[in-house]
């Protein structure tokens, strides 16, 4: 596996905010609503996380290579099955104290893998 590298966390400045604002409804237009009704409670929609979160990040998951893979200095970085673990619970995580409506019952160890 190649060198461990660490994904860039978005900003919080007022320009970064409406630019959030425009990707989520984007987002929500390409793929459904952030969140769905599932046996009466919200549950989180995996389309539009999944490409929200490579959206923010420029991360790329290759199946065949099994390894998540981003472009760093016009080279490519392979990172970690626990790095992003743990960088895609705190992404989740910023997302839920953002979202009053985000279910924080879906930040669990099984549910981010």
């Amino acid at each position: 596996m190649g060198r461990q590298c660490k994904p860039a966390s978005p900003k919080g400045n007022g320009r970064r905010r409406s630019y959030d604002t425009f990707r989520v409804l984007r987002l929500e237009e390409q793929y459904g609503s952030r969140f769905r009704r599932r046996r009466g409670r919200n549950v989180l929609r995996d389309s539009f996380w999944t490409h929200w979160l490579v959206e923010i990040s420029g991360i790329r998951y290759h199946p065949k290579l099994r390894e998540f893979r981003t472009r760093i200095d016009n080279r490519t970085e392979t990172l970690g099955l626990d790095l992003m673990i743990r960088w895609v619970s705190e992404m989740l995580q910023n997302a839920a104290n953002t979202t009053p409506e985000f279910p924080i019952s879906e930040l669990t160890l099984p549910r981010i893998r």
